[in-house]
């Protein structure tokens, strides 16, 4: 009698599985757990670029019981983007973070080579 090999017996066989976990994301997080919502386009349905400067007004902020966060890669190969502040994301625990008089928080995101001059570093 021939006893039938299951991946979970023999790692080293489990290669398919291994490599679809590690493009998926190690330890991804399940869909009630976290949100991950991407966009490669503006409110007018233009693709962004770096001739524009984007505002994001979140009013109210995230309602949410743990942390939030925005985070801007590169495309195609999604890695972070470089930038002269190294500020890779913004959050809820973004150190000097200010909110609007309001309670509202905007954030001005700049995609250019250049820095404009009236850059805010704060948000």
């Amino acid at each position: 009698m021939q006893l039938r090999r299951r991946s979970t017996d023999f790692p080293s066989l489990r290669i398919v599985e291994r490599a679809a976990a590690a493009k998926g994301g190690l330890w991804g997080n399940h869909p009630y757990e976290a949100a991950y919502i991407m966009t490669y386009i503006d409110d007018q349905g233009e693709q962004l670029n770096g001739t524009h400067t984007y505002t994001i007004r979140l009013d109210p902020t995230p309602p949410v019981s743990a942390f939030w966060s925005l985070t801007m890669y590169s495309v195609p190969d999604f890695v972070l983007v470089a930038n002269p502040v190294d500020r890779y994301s913004i959050g809820d625990r973004t150190p000097g973070i200010v909110h609007d008089d309001d309670g509202a928080l905007t954030i001005t995101i700049t995609i250019s080579h250049a820095e404009p001059k009236d850059a805010k570093r704060t948000n």
